[in-house]
């Protein structure tokens, strides 16, 4: 009497294989999200160290006036070339969040992009952004960008 055994899978057992292939692209998934909006994040941080540092140098070179350029109330930080900002940041036009191009208000509950909140003055700016996610000892939210830091 032969036995026919054949060499293969059972059904049960490429079920398995599947169902474990499914959840490790599952947990995959998740964790490739969570990375790049971690990158978003410390890229708007980044931006705005870079901008805040661009501001300063400004501010040091009006000779005697010692004033900020100054940028129109709810205008995306990327249209801000007044004075000589564009000098010390020479990107300033490709300035732009990762992923919205809606400029942020006081009241942005949503991701949003880089805009001047209020007046740029001799004195002073401020510049909205909004983070995804908690970024070193920031919460995620809505963000300011002053003369005075990150708040």
């Amino acid at each position: 009497m032969k036995h026919n055994k054949s060499k293969g899978f059972t059904l049960i057992e490429l079920l398995v294989v599947i169902s474990i292939i499914g959840l490790l692209s599952t947990l995959a998934m998740v964790a490739l999200n969570n990375a790049r909006k971690s990158s978003r994040d410390a890229k708007r941080v980044s931006d705005m160290k870079q901008l805040q540092t661009a501001m300063e140098m400004a501010y040091d070179a009006s000779t005697g006036t010692k004033t900020y350029p100054t940028c129109a109330a709810a205008s995306l930080v990327s249209a801000c070339t007044a004075g000589n900002i564009a000098t010390y940041m020479g990107g300033i036009a490709n300035l732009n969040d990762p992923s919205s191009a809606t400029a942020c208000t006081s009241t942005s509950a949503a991701v949003c992009n880089y805009a001047f909140t209020a007046a740029g003055t001799a004195t002073g700016y401020t510049v909205t952004f909004y983070l995804e996610g908690a970024t070193a000892n920031l919460v995620a939210g809505l963000h300011t960008l002053t003369q005075a830091g990150i708040q």
